[in-house]
């Protein structure tokens, strides 16, 4: 329902919780009909892992 440039170009214009509701109303505003969801996951810090 939203293709991959708009998703990215919100993505990088608004912080997470906007984000996702912002890619919610341009789901439904698409075509979308229900049960649409989003899922944004934010990354602080990765750390190695140990090898074993």
């Amino acid at each position: 329902m939203v293709d991959d440039a708009e998703i990215e170009a919100i993505l990088h214009s608004e912080p997470l919780t906007r984000a996702a509701w912002k890619l919610i109303d341009r789901a439904l505003a698409n075509g979308g009909r229900d049960n649409v969801t989003v899922m944004l996951v934010q990354i602080q810090a990765l750390q190695p892992v140990e090898q074993v």
